[in-house]
């Protein structure tokens, strides 16, 4: 799972790349020696782990300018979005307890708030989180 593809076009355009190299390996497989190989896989492999850590490092992110700035606790509209995105995040994570309470809060801040919401679909259903995403976009909610 990655939500940072969705929030960062670095993100989206390092994926490209490492799908890319990913390809030429395959082609060249048979000419390369197998060190050069098993090197490019080790390279390919960090570059995995430095895309696909993104719902944690969002979840961090959001929650300390949550505690950084006060200021957002006060707007009950943009308090119930941070909530919600908290929410979603924590339950791409699959931290389910976590992101149902982040997501009432934000419902109860802000009822009408869409975001909570999606999180709350997510938590119950655990529907890939792409396909959410690509729903709530839809109706111009995006979770960035």
């Amino acid at each position: 799972m990655n939500l940072r593809w969705f929030f960062s076009g670095v993100v989206r355009q390092a994926t490209d790349m490492r799908k890319h190299v990913q390809k030429l390996l395959n082609a060249q497989r048979d000419i390369l020696s197998p060190q050069a190989v098993s090197a490019a896989e080790a390279a390919l492999k960090e570059i995995n782990a430095a895309i696909d850590g993104g719902a944690e490092n969002a979840a961090l992110a959001l929650e300390y300018m949550l505690a950084k700035h006060p200021d957002i606790a006060a707007s009950p509209r943009g308090h119930a979005r941070m909530l919600g995105q908290i929410a979603f995040a924590r339950s791409a994570l699959g931290e389910r307890g976590v992101a149902v309470r982040y997501a009432t809060k934000g419902a109860l801040r802000w009822p009408i708030s869409p975001y909570p919401y999606i999180a709350f679909v997510h938590a119950a259903t655990r529907i890939h989180p792409q396909h959410l995403l690509r729903a709530a976009r839809l109706f111009r909610r995006g979770m960035a």
